[in-house]
């Protein structure tokens, strides 16, 4: 309901350094317009810069949603053509169980380990108070990584592939306990740096593609445009 949620709080971190270093992301102090956004990004130079995976109906706080529902694809070792191979699994599944096209899917490279795919909540029957749309996100979740693993019993239990994808448990779960245990969304189209072990300063924007697109490109092709 974009008319009636429209704040979302902003956060950015510095460029993380492949040295194992903790970090976190800074939170400006209270949710802001969506209209604002680009503000946010001049402020940091578009490097770096995250949104809250809610998002609020005033300034202040008030009421909270879910927005979007998020598949957020890694592999910590970068193998990219693996998570692009998931990532082409994952928006087949959506489309032949859920019935979901171009109208409901986003779909994104994150700018380095991996791929974000993004619905629309209410396509999937993700509504109520906060705490109904947590738990149904992690169940519509818990569907999506059951698919993809199939009959197999990789080491952890959202690993979906043996090159070692896995689907980041954003919602958490019954086990565990409901929460939003990745609170974040890197913004559209911003870069996403880092410092190499060598002290190399690396980035790649993050980057939207289509539906086509991720079926007919190469990794190298998506590399090259998140790059250029």
């Amino acid at each position: 309901d974009k008319a009636r949620f429209k704040c979302v709080k902003l956060g950015h971190h510095k460029s993380i350094q492949d040295d194992g270093q903790s970090y976190s992301i800074n939170w400006d102090c209270a949710p802001c317009l969506i209209s604002n956004i680009d503000q946010w990004r001049n402020k940091f130079q578009n490097t770096n810069i995250y949104r809250s995976l809610k998002v609020f109906s005033i300034p202040s706080g008030g009421q909270e949603a879910l927005g979007p529902f998020l598949i957020d694809i890694d592999n910590v070792c970068e193998n990219l053509e693996d998570t692009l191979d998931i990532a082409r699994k994952a928006v087949s599944y959506l489309i032949q169980d859920w019935k979901l096209g171009n109208g409901n899917i986003r779909i994104f490279f994150s700018g380095r380990k991996g791929f974000n795919i993004e619905v629309l909540p209410v396509v999937l029957n993700i509504q109520g108070s906060i705490q109904d749309q947590i738990e149904r996100s992690s169940g519509v979740l818990d569907q999506i990584i059951n698919y993809l693993r199939g009959q197999n019993t990789w080491g952890t239990s959202n690993q979906v592939s043996d090159k070692e994808t896995v689907i980041d448990r954003i919602y958490g779960n019954r086990r565990c306990g409901y929460g939003l245990k990745h609170p974040c969304l890197r913004l559209h189209n911003s870069w996403n740096e880092w410092i190499t072990s060598n002290g190399i300063k690396r980035r790649r924007r993050k980057i939207q593609l289509s539906i086509n697109d991720i079926n007919v490109m190469t990794i190298q092709d998506v590399l090259n445009r998140s790059q250029n």
